[in-house]
């Protein structure tokens, strides 16, 4: 106790101060799920809602009379999920989810006394609690969603967009998203996600007993390294700063520091890593900060609770999936007029990963082929009674084909080498100068690719043919082939050191108007890496006797190599939201906008999976318009139903979020298959007409269905 009661006894040995987030008295979460409004639960997906009555081992009815649909689990944080997702749903089906939890029981183990004997007992303080079972959509633990069919006629559903980062693609970083609530209005909305090695949250409150900040001022850091003895330290080489009225959520598990100051009391919540970067995602909306979180996943929770209960949040989803950085993401051949080639249709080489040298490696390579990497004379055929002739014809083709220039062989590249290899004894003279028939590009910049070879890892041999087939045959000197050790040598910009101190070594970023500095250097981005075959790597150009199905490179024909980026220099990914058009801000209907309307289930047989209600028959009519008339006729022509509806008539989803001001507006008529009569329509082949009038022009849509009994 004294090595903590005070600042003259403390000692950090012995006294430990715990900042880590309390997980809670929640043990479990429970999700029921309902097709019936509550009425019973299922455990079951889609359109097969069969009620499940739980049973314990004694056949009784257990502490829920209904089985879970699912249970929650607690994320590597400790926190529970954001977001619960579904995917056993039908459109037309209204679903009711209910979330129930479970505390921890307060019991312990003891030993009783008990007619002079020592027996074994428990002590319960508390027991296990749960959650009531109750459908009741005023509760905050349970949600009624609408699975729309259809979206409505002449309009378009909200839609998020990312645009690139650099000249880079999205998918490069491994960066998904989706949209869970409805924009409205007439303007895109626009933001950005920021990935920074650091930030820093100060929210400002005007007494110590205020609970919501009056404004909170968010930094965001890209950090650089300054290089000492034995040590590695990180700073601020670029900033962003944003201050705002209001609070900020930050998620994940910050280092608090509070600080009182008269009246006044300022929280500041810092992430840092010392050694190693840690990712933070910053959600900024609208030049507004939403968010800021160290808690990135690859599934769609990066979002925090209290976010997603901001009504201003404009329900964006973003999964990063920091895992895949320098990873390989796929190789696929392509030619001129054919992005992507099949796999049956392209050539057997292909890309051997090798070692990386250098981060920047990590982007989209194209190898692009002069012509047959062995030549004109491919394929070769293999004689037993004539194996010189094998040889012969193996070496001439390979002389004779068409290259685009030879591996590079200057200082520049020996030295790069012997940088990468921690070596300081290869020369220009250790450096093959061969024939290649291929040329590197890095896509990602722009920028050629030189190969190098060292003598000393070219093979003497090259192995054709398969099993008792086989003859070894002499490399050429002068010219490449599968499976020759390839370096990488690419020009890069680095960033440009300033020396604080001789002695310990301090290095610092030079820094420009604020801006890191750089140097373009000759760097190796691969190697040792190949472009091979399996076994063997030297790949076998045989046909018939001996061969193994081996398919040539043809001239323009490109490897892609494609590589998931490493998150770095704090990108900005920008996205764009279009507003939903629907309802009234429809301006019009077009005839092909109709084209869509469906009658589903066509035909109705019996019953259909929208019967929700014992006794309720069920059709839906798809894809109408905000406002119009159906009309059902008979097959002599005879009007069975004329039904005129207005947006507030069509099915819509509002509980699908946090905010159950968003609606989602479907373009789905749901009928009761009655007559004006109020009678059940009988089986028999149906008309109906749909007419509409939006925007001053007058669209109807003719179509049928068949009722069977």
């Amino acid at each position: 106790q004294n090595a903590c009661a005070s600042a003259a006894t403390f000692n950090a040995a012995l006294c430990r101060i715990v900042v880590d987030t309390a997980l809670g008295v929640i043990d479990s979460m429970l999700v029921f799920k309902s097709c019936t409004g509550g009425a019973s639960y299922t455990n079951s997906g889609g359109t097969n809602c069969f009620p499940t009555i739980s049973r314990d081992a004694g056949g009784g009815v257990s502490r829920y009379p209904w089985q879970r649909y699912a249970t929650l689990a607690r994320g590597a944080n400790g926190a529970w999920p954001a977001v619960y997702s579904d995917g056993s749903i039908t459109g037309g089906l209204t679903y009711t989810y209910v979330v129930v939890g479970q505390s921890f029981p307060a019991t312990w183990d003891i030993v009783d006394l008990q007619g002079g004997q020592f027996v074994p007992s428990k002590y319960t303080i508390r027991p296990a609690t749960l959650n009531g079972l109750s459908a009741n959509t005023a509760n905050r633990n349970v949600a009624s969603v609408y699975i729309p069919i259809s979206s409505q006629a002449g309009g378009t559903s909200s839609s998020i967009t990312l645009q690139p980062i650099a000249n880079d693609t999205i998918a490069s970083y491994s960066i998904t998203s989706r949209l869970s609530k409805t924009v409205r209005g007439k303007d895109p909305v626009v933001g950005r996600m920021v990935l920074s090695d650091s930030a820093e949250v100060e929210a400002f409150y005007q007494s110590a007993s205020q609970t919501v900040p009056t404004r909170t001022t968010v930094r965001l850091f890209q950090l650089g390294d300054s290089g000492t003895v034995g040590s590695t330290r990180r700073y601020s080489v670029r900033k962003e700063e944003y201050t705002v009225n209001g609070a900020v959520d930050v998620a994940g598990r910050p280092t608090v520091t509070e600080v009182v100051s008269g009246a006044s009391k300022t929280v500041f919540s810092r992430y840092r890593t010392p050694a190693t970067r840690r990712l933070q995602l910053s959600f900024i909306q609208g030049g507004v900060p939403m968010y800021v979180s160290d808690s990135l996943s690859a599934s769609e929770d990066n979002t925090p609770p209290n976010t997603l209960a901001n009504p201003n949040y404009i329900g964006v989803f973003f999964a990063l999936d920091t895992t895949r950085q320098h990873s390989l993401r796929s190789t696929f051949w392509s030619a001129e007029g054919i992005p992507v080639q099949l796999t049956g249709t392209s050539p057997t080489i292909g890309w051997v990963p090798g070692t990386m040298r250098d981060t920047t490696g990590f982007t989209r390579y194209q190898v692009t082929f002069a012509g047959r990497e062995f030549g004109p004379g491919y394929p070769f055929t293999f004689d037993r009674s004539n194996l010189a002739k094998l040889a012969a014809d193996y070496a001439a083709s390979i002389a004779a084909r068409s290259n685009t220039g030879k591996t590079d062989n200057t200082a520049a590249a020996a030295a790069a080498l012997n940088l990468a290899l921690n070596r300081t004894n290869i020369t220009a003279d250790s450096l093959a100068s061969i024939g290649i028939p291929f040329s590197v590009k890095n896509a990602f910049l722009n920028a050629s690719v030189s190969v190098a070879i060292l003598k000393s890892s070219r093979p003497l041999t090259a192995l054709l043919g398969t099993n008792a087939d086989t003859l070894r045959v002499s490399v050429p000197a002068d010219q490449w082939i599968p499976g020759d050790q390839l370096y990488f040598i690419e020009n890069i910009k680095i960033a440009r050191f300033d020396t604080v101190t001789a002695s310990p070594l301090v290095r610092r970023i030079r820094l420009v108007n604020g801006i890191p500095d750089s140097v373009t250097v000759a760097r190796v981005t691969w190697g040792p890496t190949a472009l091979a075959c399996g076994a063997p790597n030297t790949c076998n150009p045989l046909s018939g006797v001996g061969g193994t199905g081996y398919t040539a490179a043809n001239a323009n024909q490109t490897l892609n190599v494609l590589y998931y980026r490493p998150i770095r220099g704090m990108p900005a990914l920008q996205y764009s939201i279009t507003p939903e058009v629907a309802g009234e801000n429809i301006a019009s209907v077009k005839d092909g906008d109709l084209s869509l309307v469906k009658v589903v289930p066509n035909p109705y047989i019996m019953f259909s999976h929208y019967e929700q209600t014992t006794g309720l028959s069920r059709l839906a009519f798809t894809h109408l318009p905000p406002t119009g008339t159906l009309r059902i006729y008979t097959a002599s022509g005879q009007m069975v139903q004329q039904i005129k509806w207005t947006p507030a008539d069509l099915q819509r989803n509002c509980r699908a979020t946090v905010n159950t001001t968003q609606c989602t507006d479907a373009g789905d008529l749901l009928w009761n298959m009655r007559t004006r009569e109020d009678l059940e329509v009988g089986p028999g082949f149906y008309v109906f007409v749909v007419s509409t009038e939006v925007g001053g022009k007058k669209v109807d849509k003719l179509g049928k269905f068949v009722i069977i009994r």
